[in-house]
């Protein structure tokens, strides 16, 4: 077992790098990669913050050493599509939008299910399906706008449509 988009203390994640990689390991995973949000700077409320990415290396390359022949552990980040891409040797890159900017406003992708509706209503004229397009649009742009290796969650926007209650999948 790999997993390669886990997100710690450093920014909106519950553990520390080293209880998640002690748990992967206690779990027989042959990887664990970190992938922490990158500095989204209209809102930093889930990201780490601009100062905190030497703290977030060191603890990262502390448990590569430390478990070093038990679990290979990857230093990765999560870099937004409208965020500042943090300058730092890294083994990969995770590509992601939470936000989507239209007419010079930023509309939550996955904040709550009030939220979605909210940005359909005011963003869309009411049209989920605009929304949705707009969504994958960005996300075609990926390769013209950043160097990444995975994508995350490309699908983020059916969060909230459990049972196609907001729009058909």
């Amino acid at each position: 077992l790999r997993s390669y988009h886990n997100h710690t203390v450093h920014c909106d994640g519950k553990n520390t790098v080293e209880e998640m990689v002690r748990s992967a390991v206690g779990a027989g995973m042959r990887a664990i990669g970190f992938s922490g949000h990158g500095t989204f700077l209209p809102d930093l409320r889930y990201c780490i913050q601009p100062d905190g990415f030497p703290a977030y290396i060191q603890d990262v390359k502390a448990c590569q050493k430390k478990y070093a022949g038990q679990i290979e552990v990857y230093l990765g980040v999560e870099d937004d599509f409208y965020g500042v891409r943090p300058i730092f040797d890294r083994d990969y890159t995770l590509a992601a939008t939470h936000y989507m900017q239209k007419d010079g406003v930023y509309y939550y992708v996955d904040y709550s299910e009030e939220n979605f509706r909210q940005n359909v209503k005011e963003g869309f004229g009411g049209d989920p399906y605009r929304l949705t397009a707009y969504y994958f649009d960005i996300l075609a742009q990926f390769p013209d706008r950043m160097d990444f290796d995975i994508v995350a969650h490309f699908d983020l926007v059916t969060k909230f449509n459990e049972g196609g209650k907001l729009f058909d999948e």
